[in-house]
């Protein structure tokens, strides 16, 4: 679906947008907004993951719960202390572990509800650097990115033990344990993944775009 939106022109943009949601299903979608400047050329602003569920009466938010790119299962992620209430606005404090590989990262939110149903609540993306990986991620190399057939990486005196790809929604949708330097990508659907490899010196996790 695709939808105008009225702006002040200018140099920047500031503005608050209502986006009517009538006309979409329930469940997870991302929203676009993109801007086109005086040269007719446009570009991408911004982009955001969120959650239309279907209308709530008398429930409460009970639980919350987070996961880092891969998804445990549905009550199986690392709960977060929150206080109970129709409405949850409040600082949460998540523990990033240790181990976590430098690179990108994606944070998942979920909270449930005094029914027992789960929804998502967001997915923050975030980059980390990790003294025992900045060797790792200093010797990385890939391209092309956005990647439409086959993505191509390397690795300087390093032996990879493990590739994995996992979409946005936490679902690891190939994995391939072989030292390589070239993944075919073709057959993927496209969007935005976490490119995870492990090497017997640390593990990295890199954005890449398919087309």
């Amino acid at each position: 679906m695709q939808n105008p939106l009225t702006i002040t022109s200018g140099l920047n943009l500031n503005q608050t947008f209502a986006i009517p949601l009538n006309s979409i299903n329930t469940g997870i979608h991302i929203l676009h907004i993109r801007i086109k400047n005086n040269l007719n050329q446009w570009s991408l602003y911004g982009r955001q993951v969120f959650y239309k569920s279907t209308q709530i009466s008398n429930n409460e938010i009970v639980a919350a719960e987070f996961f880092i790119d891969t998804d445990p299962g549905v009550g199986n992620a690392t709960a977060i202390s929150i206080t109970q209430g129709a409405f949850i606005d409040e600082t949460l404090n998540i523990s990033i572990p240790n181990d976590l590989s430098a690179g990108d990262h994606i944070l998942h939110i979920r909270m449930q509800s005094s029914n027992g149903n789960w929804s998502l609540y967001g997915r923050p993306e975030f980059t980390t650097t990790l003294s025992d990986n900045d060797v790792v991620l200093k010797d990385f190399k890939m391209y092309p990115n956005p990647v439409e057939d086959v993505l191509h990486f390397s690795l300087k005196n390093n032996t990879i033990e493990q590739l994995k790809l996992v979409d946005v929604q936490g679902r690891v949708i190939l994995e391939v344990s072989n030292n390589m330097e070239q993944l075919d990508v073709s057959k993927i659907p496209t969007g935005l993944y976490l490119f995870q490899i492990k090497t017997v010196n640390g593990s990295i996790s890199k954005k890449i775009i398919k087309k």
